[in-house]
């Protein structure tokens, strides 16, 4: 490992992004086949370790994309891990550029899955099956097209892992968000089935805020059908009222 390396994940370790940053890009200009600088400063640049002022983006991309190219052969988990960072990254570039970014995000995250699937790597592979389904939850919004259904794809693959036995918070997460793709579906049976097996986990006493979401989905929700009754609407809203919280994605 480069001298400079090694310095460089002390001033990391120390909190000094700055420093950890301006001592990796010396060194990758000496060593340049080096995956592993190409990757660290992919993870700087893109934040994904803690925020700092250097969050760069666009400088994150490039970086993880040469760290991809530079791997040594059969390199399991970290191309994985490698595809993994690069989708990360391109969903924070997206907050600039929009759907195109996005687009691309999922293309790699979708690599990434079947690369940690095979590896056996099941949490993994369900970190990234939610990460899809919000990508496309967000691609939905910002392009006007309808990826509803991927995302419910996405959602129901990450909770074969994310069991209320295994994780409640995740479950309830992921609850959460496949009730929002159903009601963006018209699926109301379904979306009442996600926002109440949710509210199981999140109730008023461990988490009032999530809670009172959660009341506010149901409540929008009533109103989305023609034939509730002003009873079973009013029955949840006031709880969201009171908190001051807006419904999920929306």
């Amino acid at each position: 490992m480069p001298a400079a390396f090694s310095d460089a994940e002390l001033a990391c370790a120390a909190g000094n992004c700055r420093e950890s940053i301006e001592r990796m890009e010396e060194d990758v200009r000496h060593h340049p086949g080096d995956f592993r600088l190409h990757y660290k400063l992919g993870i700087c640049y893109s934040g994904c370790c803690k925020s700092h002022p250097l969050v760069h983006p666009e400088m994150a991309v490039p970086y993880l994309r040469q760290a991809l190219q530079l791997l040594p052969a059969n390199p399991g988990v970290a191309r994985a891990a490698v595809l993994d960072q690069i989708g990360n990254a391109l969903i924070e570039r997206a907050k600039r550029e929009g759907a195109e970014s996005l687009c691309a995000a999922i293309e790699t995250h979708r690599s990434a899955a079947e690369a940690f699937l095979k590896l056996r790597r099941i949490d993994d592979w369900a970190r990234v099956q939610f990460n899809l389904g919000n990508s496309y939850c967000e691609l939905s919004d910002v392009s006007g097209e309808d990826h509803w259904e991927e995302a419910v794809e996405a959602y129901r693959k990450a909770l074969l892992v994310r069991t209320r036995h295994k994780d409640p918070e995740q479950h309830a997460m992921v609850l959460e968000n496949l009730g929002t793709a159903y009601r963006h579906l018209a699926d109301v049976s379904n979306a009442l089935r996600c926002f109440r097996a949710s509210l199981h986990v999140h109730t008023a006493a461990a988490h009032p805020e999530k809670c009172a979401a959660l009341h506010n989905n149901l409540g929008n929700l009533y109103l989305s059908i023609p034939d509730a009754t002003v009873r079973n609407s009013r029955r949840h809203m006031p709880v969201a009222r009171v908190a001051g919280v807006s419904g999920l994605r929306g």
